[in-house]
């Protein structure tokens, strides 16, 4: 990656395209400082809430993550812990940063699978990921995401690993989530119709670089990216 820079509004939903390589994830990764070895930022600033998160302390980011900043990964199935029920792996994740019982952080829980449209809530909290289908997964791991009112969401192409029908409904859900909590939201995606129908603005990334950004109608109107050629 060489030089990204990227803006959100409060309330705003921006959406990062671009083709497999191009540095969508490494990108949204490198906010939540979780790059994998032997990958590392060696130069820049990420600003969130008037802090440069890259010159926090981890435990400083460890109260972020999940927190102020929460995450939606590509695949449910590999981002849930197989060996926790779902209740264990929410519950978790709200008394680490939610000054609640366990008793509160479990009616939490449940008033988040509701809240995501998971039907029979108090069933499905005991169950383990692989109970679940992929649509319910999916849901899980928003209502994860979003337990402790993050000020941010970041979704890294939440619908890849669903089918079609799915796909609007998890889509639906997480606009609807967005406007009702507030939230500002960084959508990767490489599918440019579901970024005409969520976000506000665009940025495309192309070789490991900002290629161009601006709102969503000056991007599909007026694009400056190449055409790709066969």
């Amino acid at each position: 990656m060489d030089g990204i820079s990227l803006s959100l509004d409060k309330g705003e939903t921006l959406g990062v395209v671009g083709e497999s390589g191009s540095g969508k994830t490494v990108t949204a990764l490198s906010i939540m400082r979780i790059i994998p070895s032997p990958g590392r930022i060696v130069s820049g600033k990420i600003t969130f809430e008037g802090k440069n998160l890259l010159a926090q302390p981890e435990r400083e980011m460890r109260g972020i993550r999940g927190n102020r900043i929460g995450y939606i990964f590509q695949d449910p199935t590999s981002s849930l812990d197989p060996v926790y029920t779902v209740k264990q792996q929410l519950v978790e994740v709200i008394m680490r940063h939610q000054p609640l019982t366990k008793e509160g952080a479990f009616n939490r829980a449940l008033e988040l699978l509701e809240l995501v449209g998971i039907p029979a809530p108090e069933l499905r909290i005991n169950q383990y990921p692989h109970q679940l289908s992929g649509g319910m997964k999916q849901r899980i791991a928003v209502a994860r995401a979003i337990c402790c009112n993050p000020t941010l969401l970041i979704a890294d192409e939440p619908t890849t690993a669903l089918d079609v029908t799915i796909q609007a409904q998890i889509l639906e859900m997480i606009k609807d989530l967005i406007k009702r909590l507030g939230m500002s939201m960084i959508l990767i995606t490489h599918d440019m119709g579901i970024v005409a129908e969520t976000c506000d603005r665009v940025t495309v990334l192309y070789a490991g670089q900002v290629f161009e950004t601006g709102t969503t109608d000056q991007v599909f109107w007026n694009p400056k990216h190449p055409p790709r050629h066969c």
